[in-house]
């Protein structure tokens, strides 16, 4: 028998992240990061928590089958099956159940209901969503770089600037108002939702979240990156760049700087994704030598 419930405590996340690890071992580029699920679940400006948004499909001895992230706010799911459940009925089930769950919160003026990441290759995942009459659209781009290579060198850095050596929570202001210029036009990034992220994410390492600092002190690009010893496969989610500062080279070096410490701590691989439709981080990504491997789709359909 198969039980349904809500994400309850660390130990859920670690059991989630586990189900990741299986996915990306089993499936090498079919899988989101265990460094993703810490962004999505403890940066969450809707004021959904996890308990909230996260929840777990078990078989009667409490193994993970499964699991289904929502965002009620956006009626928004994810689904993510252990790899030993791709094309069983699980898939449909779960996509059932989400759509129900998410009916209370439809937009009746728009009532679509949206599933947020399928990877191109999830083919069985794919049929279920359209004979339920999903859309299906490219929606990110997923690029590999293998850090057992050279790394591209690293550019001299203009008079006055520098990495910090870490993150702090005292510059959790200036970081989030960086962040909130790098995505203006979606971001809800305050410093009290990075100093609480900072404070929940147990993955999350100052030491990784590269930030590059001007002359005058201004914060001008971050590359926050995810490394997890458990797979030696490091993520960089999110990057960005202050608008003031496009175009002289700083995201490039900001990003190489961050595969340096991905590959010090032992990382064998980084990953990124960006908008299928964003042409310049595209080229962005592969002039800092980043390879595409995958592509992950997202669909929309009218909720009954």
């Amino acid at each position: 028998m198969i039980t349904l419930r809500s994400y309850e405590t660390y130990d859920d996340l670690h059991r989630i992240q586990n189900l990741m690890r299986d996915g990306m071992r089993a499936y090498p580029h079919s899988y989101m990061h265990p460094g993703d699920v810490e962004w999505w679940l403890f940066y969450n400006p809707s004021g959904e928590t996890p308990q909230d948004s996260a929840f777990l499909w078990e078989d009667e001895a409490g193994n993970l089958l499964g699991w289904v992230l929502t965002t009620q706010s956006c009626v928004e799911y994810e689904v993510y099956p252990h790899p030993s459940m791709r094309g069983t009925p699980l898939e449909a089930r779960m996509v059932d159940w989400a759509e129900d769950f998410l009916k209370p919160f439809v937009n009746r003026e728009d009532p679509n209901v949206e599933i947020g990441c399928v990877f191109a290759d999830h083919t069985s995942l794919q049929e279920v969503l359209r004979a339920r009459g999903y859309h299906l659209r490219d929606y990110l781009v997923y690029f590999v770089l293998d850090l057992r290579a050279d790394l591209p060198p690293m550019p001299t850095l203009p008079p006055g600037y520098e990495f910090l050596p870490r993150m702090d929570v005292t510059f959790a202001e200036p970081r989030a108002y960086l962040h909130k210029n790098a995505f203006s036009s979606t971001s809800r990034m305050t410093p009290d939702y990075y100093r609480q992220f900072m404070a929940a994410a147990p993955m999350y390492d100052p030491e990784h979240d590269v930030v590059l600092r001007g002359p005058d002190g201004a914060f001008v690009a971050f590359a926050m990156t995810w490394p997890d010893h458990a797979t030696q496969r490091g993520e960089f989610e999110p990057v960005g760049t202050h608008h003031d500062y496009h175009r002289r080279g700083l995201g490039r070096a900001t990003m190489l700087e961050g595969l340096r410490r991905l590959k010090a701590s032992g990382m064998t691989l980084a990953t990124v994704c960006t908008g299928s439709e964003q042409h310049g981080n595209i080229a962005f990504y592969e002039a800092c030598g980043f390879t595409r491997v995958n592509t992950v789709l997202r669909g929309s359909k009218k909720s009954e």
